[in-house]
């Protein structure tokens, strides 16, 4: 029998990570807020601070796909495959880059993730012409998210019963 070094903790994160990412568009998309802010790419891009790379990923690469299946959003075609790419780099990224800037690390990730997105897209005309749609309608999003993402992470940080500390 092979031996798995499988991180509990991890997994059972990253799973929270994935619903939040299907239920927080949902929310967002009631209030009107949906497609402009961005709010399936937030857990995915918190998941790449608090786990380790593959687990990250991982997060990325399931929740558009989940999502497509659970809720209908993001559209089968083109986005959820584009979603899935961009999002599992974006985990990856975060994952992998130490910087020490909190907010270089996360602008670092959006480029790294935005360039392995127009590499798949080169792929399929359809791909192409949504990421390229997506780099504009987003932009707004993912200024919010470079301002909010690492103060939320500091914060989580900071607490005294933060769930995800690696001791």
């Amino acid at each position: 029998m092979k031996n798995y070094n499988v991180n509990i903790k991890h997994l059972l994160s990253a799973s929270l990570f994935v619903a939040i990412g299907v239920v927080l568009p949902i929310a967002f998309h009631f209030v009107g807020f949906g497609s402009k802010l961005l709010p399936m790419q937030l857990p995915v891009l918190l998941a790449g601070y608090f786990l380790s790379p593959p687990y990250s990923a991982v997060v990325g690469i399931t929740t558009p796909i989940i999502s497509t299946f659970a809720t209908g959003m993001p559209p089968f075609f083109p986005n959820m495959p584009c979603l899935a790419v961009e999002f599992g780099a974006y985990g990856l990224f975060l994952g992998i880059y130490k910087f020490k800037s909190r907010y270089l690390r996360l602008v670092t990730a959006l480029i790294s993730g935005k360039a392995v997105l127009f590499l798949f897209a080169l792929s399929n005309p359809a791909f192409l012409t949504f990421a390229s749609a997506q780099l504009v309608n987003g932009f707004a999003g993912m200024l919010i998210q470079i301002a909010a993402v690492p103060f939320i992470v500091t914060a989580c940080e900071r607490s005294k019963h933060h769930v995800l500390q690696n001791k």
